[in-house]
């Protein structure tokens, strides 16, 4: 109960959520009067200000002030890597971008004791070598044009793209263009539509980039993503506002694929924030706003995406939310999943599954977090073989046709490949991710693991390298760091399954498919070279799969396998 006290003169003063500190009491948001910082001004991290209730203005607060605070906010409101995000978001293809990220990325794989990240990284430098700062291109801000607007709002409507990305509410956002002359680059316009229309220009334009009505309107998402950038500070303290939520949402979409992981895991935070503030983790939620519980879902896959990727804590934990399936979610696998289709307005498939992410959720808890490297032995493998059941019944549940071991063996029409989707591909890929992180996990904690995970792990990453082989054609500069997670997974751990292997003719087809996968990259960095488009991230990863066929080579070459020969071993 708030308390109550008396101002010199006597006048009653009751401690309430009046109390504000000066900045949230501008922005009319909730202050928690925490001293001497509120959460907001902490975050904000400018100067908290409380005033006494006799001493303030009855309806205004001193402009001085407030300007001084509007300045010391957009100068520091943010993280150096967010402050600093528009002007370091560049084109993903550029040598130093690439390498920036392919290294973060390194950091959180188990990466072999001889390969030598910086002796790599310096290596790559002189053979492959940044570009010249003269040559970059610098990418400026520049907001989307009145026509490409309303261009990707149609064209989002008309192929029903919300089935996949539920970013906007197609309606509402309708109804921001009609009520606005719709000039972006008016500051006067609200802040809130105006980096929420900039955000979903530049997300749809970047999925279509080729849409000819995009192409001739001049779209840019780059350019239009670093105008919207420009507007964090004015976003960050928006903490229940659903036109706020789908910005940070949509930038976060269309920068992950680019290489800016960090950047991209700011921006998320702040969603979940506002997820939580608008209490769109419950299911009520669902009855008010379905458009806000979709948005939920859609963050809520890509937290866990991130978090058993890097094996870190996710930002959305499972006790804290509702974990009903939306309403419209098509809850069985069918063609829809996997393959090229019309999609559907009163359906919700997402760019990968929820019941994948509710089970990789499941799969960091209960076998990488800290609650559960305190486990026995012998309950961690109860939880290996649980998880593991659970993954069987889910692969169980896809169609016939659509089984990713017969995908990654080739054993399935090629008319089938020509149809698949990237989300179709994301299933198959995620589940042998799943498989070997539910199996790898018998590493940690000094435990001895089992022949059979051994053994699924190989299998897994094998299929997985074969499965990349056949849908090659897929990766291209939009989704290579989707891809690349992947890739590093399977190739290190079939690395590490060389290392112990004694079957030499199975050796001799393990280090045929590693020299096969770096040839894909080989190909795809020559293809794009010749067309003009230098694209750095596939040299890298074709430098990367190179080096870790080398090694293992040299281990092979120490190895007796088994009694073979040295010509079999050389050979």
């Amino acid at each position: 109960m708030a308390s109550v006290h008396t101002t010199p003169s006597g006048r009653p003063i009751r401690r309430g959520l009046g109390n504000a500190c000066q900045l949230c009491r501008l922005r009319k948001v909730r202050c928690d009067r925490v001293k001497p910082a509120c959460e907001n001004c902490r975050l904000a991290r400018i100067p908290c200000v409380f005033s006494s209730l006799s001493d303030r203005p009855r309806r205004t607060v001193h402009q001085s002030h407030v300007q001084k605070l509007e300045v010391q906010l957009r100068e520091r409101c943010l993280s150096p890597g967010l402050t600093l995000a528009g002007t370091r978001l560049s084109d993903p293809g550029r040598f130093d971008t690439a390498l920036a990220t392919f290294q973060w990325h390194l950091s959180f794989c188990d990466l072999p004791d001889s390969f030598d990240l910086a002796g790599f990284s310096n290596e790559l430098v002189k053979t492959v070598g940044p570009v010249a700062p003269s040559e970059l291109a610098v990418v400026k801000p520049k907001w989307p044009s009145s026509q490409l607007v309303r261009s990707a709002l149609e064209y989002f409507k008309k192929t029903h793209l919300y089935s996949v990305f539920p970013v906007v509410d197609v309606d509402e956002t309708a109804q921001i263009i009609k009520d606005n002359e719709l000039d972006l680059n008016d500051a006067s316009i609200d802040t809130r539509s105006r980096a929420c229309l900039g955000a979903f220009t530049a997300l749809i334009t970047g999925l279509r980039r080729d849409e000819p009505v995009f192409v001739a309107a001049g779209a840019d998402p780059i350019a239009h993503v670093r105008a919207v950038l420009t507007l964090l500070p004015d976003l960050v303290l928006q903490d229940r506002s659903p036109r706020a939520l789908e910005t940070l949402l949509m930038t976060a979409l269309y920068i992950t694929p680019m290489g800016e992981p960090q950047t991209s895991e700011a921006l998320l935070s702040l969603a979940v924030r506002i997820v939580f503030n608008t209490g769109a983790n419950r299911a009520e939620t669902e009855r008010k706003s379905p458009h806000l519980r979709a948005m939920f879902w859609l963050l809520y896959s890509f937290d866990k995406e991130n978090s058993l990727r890097r094996s870190q804590p996710p930002l959305i934990h499972d006790a804290d939310c509702d974990l009903d399936l939306p309403s419209t979610y098509l809850f069985e696998y069918t063609d829809y999943h996997f393959f090229q289709n019309e999609l559907s307005s009163h359906a919700l498939l997402y760019p990968s599954d929820l019941r994948m992410a509710l089970l990789k959720s499941r799969i960091y808890r209960l076998l990488y977090s800290v609650e559960a490297q305190r486990q026995s032995e012998a309950r961690r493998l109860q939880r290996i073989r649980e998880l593991d059941q659970e993954l069987v019944n889910l692969k169980a549940s896809f169609p016939r046709h659509c089984q990713p071991d017969d995908f990654a063996k080739g054993l399935v029409p090629d008319t089938l490949f020509h149809d698949l989707s990237l989300r179709g591909a994301n299933i198959h890929l995620g589940y042998y991710f799943c498989l070997t992180k539910i199996h790898s996990a018998t590493a940690g904690g000094g435990m001895s693991p089992p022949a059979s995970s051994i053994e699924l792990c190989y299998q897994a990453a094998r299929s997985t390298l074969l499965y990349i082989r056949r849908v090659q054609n897929c990766i291209i500069p939009e989704t290579f760091w989707i891809y690349f997670q992947y890739l590093t997974t399977a190739v290190l751990a079939l690395y590490r399954r060389l290392l112990v292997a004694s079957d030499v003719s199975q050796v001799r087809e393990d280090v045929q498919i590693l020299e096969d996968t770096a040839g894909i990259f080989a190909r795809l960095s020559t293809t794009n070279a010749e067309r003009g488009n230098f694209f750095a991230p596939y040299k890298i990863a074709e430098n990367f799969v190179s080096k870790i066929t080398a090694l293992a080579k040299e281990s092979i070459m120490r190895s007796p396998l088994n009694g073979s020969t040295q010509e079999d071993r050389e050979t």
